[in-house]
């Protein structure tokens, strides 16, 4: 749809207005009964392959920086593991694609005419697309939890992605959606970065121990799931990107060893 107006609202922040789009959310349509989930979420996926194949302008934010600097603002982290998360966050590679940040069903609208919509454009960033998987991976567990390892496999598979790379990424971007201070998803988001944290200690006392090598990064096992998001985040607006340019960027920060 087509911009309407870009402007700076009370709180200082700003906001993009864009032309209405008759519509249903994704998210609407998954919850209906009937629905063929498989089918919708298999869209879903194409979706985003498509968007983040989008050549990224040159101006726009660099997801490293925003990442890091999202985490940086989550002081009830405790200052070590902040640190290290902030590290792993600055050794992104400088990827080129678009990532939108908070890609998840209901930012997305099937509309009237039948086209794929793409809304809420408040975090996108340049960057690394395993990343922006791994964003996209926890908002299924929060929402979806008997479907986020067929998001993942299913995304693995279509951008040709290896899983171990989107769940490195996991615990960095759950800190940063931290600082979003979504207080009904707050436990269960540290409870990735806990057990992140637990397997590098262990990685780290075997090291220095020498007793053995450290295990390869296993995938990393999935927390109790405890809380669910209070509120669906449907918008009924957004911004359709469809290009298909490849992007070659690789992931160069190396797994733990």
């Amino acid at each position: 749809p087509h911009v309407l107006e870009v402007s700076q609202v009370a709180d200082g922040s700003w906001a993009l207005a864009t032309e209405y789009v008759p519509g249903k959310t994704l998210a609407a349509l998954m919850a209906e009964e009937g629905a063929d989930f498989d089918a919708l979420l298999e869209k879903f996926v194409d979706l985003q392959v498509s968007v983040q194949k989008t050549a990224a302008p040159a101006l726009l934010s660099k997801q490293k920086e925003k990442v890091a600097s999202m985490i940086g603002r989550v002081k009830e982290l405790d200052p070590s593991v902040r640190y290290d998360l902030q590290m792993r966050a600055d050794r992104m590679a400088a990827g080129k694609s678009v990532c939108h940040g908070d890609f998840n069903p209901t930012n997305v609208i099937v509309g009237d005419d039948g086209e794929l919509y793409v809304c809420d454009w408040a975090h996108v960033t340049q960057g690394l697309p395993e990343a922006d998987a791994a964003m996209t991976y926890i908002l299924f567990n929060v929402e979806y939890p008997e479907k986020a390892e067929a998001y993942l496999d299913l995304y693995s598979k279509k951008a040709d992605v290896p899983k171990q790379k989107i769940h490195y990424w996991v615990p960095v971007v759950a800190a940063a959606e931290l600082s979003r201070n979504r207080k009904e998803s707050e436990e269960f988001l540290k409870s990735w970065i806990d057990v992140a944290n637990d397997y590098e200690r262990t990685c780290q006392r075997l090291r220095d121990t020498s007793v053995i090598a450290a295990p390869p990064p296993p995938n990393i096992p999935k927390p109790h799931r405890s809380l669910k998001r209070a509120t669906p985040l449907a918008k009924a607006s957004g911004v359709v990107f469809l290009n298909n340019v490849r992007d070659e960027s690789i992931h160069s920060s190396p797994l733990p060893a």
